[in-house]
C-alpha cells in the first residue's frame, strides 16, 4: 500500500531539506530588525521574538530531518546525490551559521554562537565540495544550473523578472519561495554594515527601505508555509 504523504511516516519520508531555508530567512530578518531598531525601536522586540521562533523552527525541522535519515536513509541518500535537490542540503549548513549569528547579535551568547559556527562551517565546507561535484560530474549539466546574481544588479533583475512572471502567470507556492528572503536579507545586512563602517548614510538608508520589502516577503512566505504545511500541500 502506498504511503500517504499526509501521514506521519509519509511526511517524514518526503521531508525536504529546503525547510532549513525558513531558518535562513527568519534569521536574517531577525538580524536586520536588530540593526534598524535604531530607527524604529519596536523592531528590537520583533527581533527577539523572531530569534526564539527561529530556534524553535530549527529544532523542529532538524528533528524531522534526522528522522528521515534514520527511517528513510535510502531516500535521503538519493536526494543527496540528485543534481538539483542536493543544492538544498546546503541550507542545513547555512541555517546553522545564521543561527550562530542570531545567538551572537541578538542572544548575546558567544559560547553557543561559537559552537554553532564551528559546526556550520564544517558542514558548509563539505557541501561546498559535494554539491558542485554532484552538479557538474554528470552529463545532465545545463547552462541554467550555473546562474548567479550579484549586488543591486541581482536585486533589480530578480524583482523585475519576478514581477514579469507574476503578471504573466500565477506562481504556485513552494518552499523555494524562501529563496526570495535570504538574498535580500543579506543585501540589507550588508547595506547597513557598509553604511555604518564607511559612514555612508545613503547606503544604510537604502538598506532600511529594502528592509520593509524583506519583511513583507518574509510575512507572505511564512503565512503560505504554515498554510500549505497544515494542508500537506508540498513535500519537496
Amino acid at each position: 500500500m502506498l504511503m500517504n504523504e499526509r501521514t506521519g511516516r509519509g511526511i517524514i519520508k518526503n521531508f525536504a531539506p529546503s525547510w532549513f531555508s525558513m531558518v535562513m530567512g527568519t534569521g536574517i530578518l531577525a538580524i536586520t530588525s536588530t540593526f534598524y531598531a535604531q530607527y524604529i525601536p519596536v523592531l528590537k522586540s520583533i527581533a527577539v521574538v523572531l530569534f526564539y521562533v527561529n530556534i524553535a523552527a530549527f529544532i523542529v525541522i532538524f528533528v524531522f530531518w534526522m528522522l528521515r535519515w534514520i527511517l528513510f536513509s535510502k531516500n535521503a541518500l538519493v536526494d543527496l546525490k540528485h543534481p538539483i535537490i542536493a543544492n538544498f542540503y546546503a541550507t542545513f549548513a547555512i541555517s546553522i551559521l545564521v543561527l550562530s549569528a542570531n545567538f551572537l547579535i541578538i542572544g548575546q551568547n558567544i559560547s553557543v554562537a561559537k559552537y554553532l559556527w564551528l559546526i556550520g562551517t564544517g558542514f558548509t565546507v563539505f557541501f561546498s565540495i559535494h554539491t558542485p561535484y554532484i552538479m557538474f560530474a554528470g552529463e545532465h549539466v545545463k547552462i541554467e544550473h550555473i546562474l548567479w546574481g550579484f549586488g543591486i544588479w541581482w536585486l533589480l533583475m530578480a524583482v523585475l523578472i519576478t514581477l514579469h512572471y507574476i503578471k504573466k502567470m500565477r506562481i504556485p507556492y513552494n518552499l523555494t519561495w524562501w529563496a526570495f528572503t535570504f538574498p535580500i536579507g543579506a543585501y540589507v545586512d550588508a547595506s547597513h554594515t557598509i553604511g555604518t563602517i564607511f559612514k555612508l548614510p545613503l547606503v544604510d538608508h537604502i538598506g532600511f527601505v529594502l528592509y520593509f520589502l524583506l519583511f513583507a516577503l518574509w510575512l507572505v512566505t511564512a503565512v503560505n508555509t504554515f498554510w500549505h504545511g497544515y494542508r500537506g500541500g508540498f513535500s519537496k
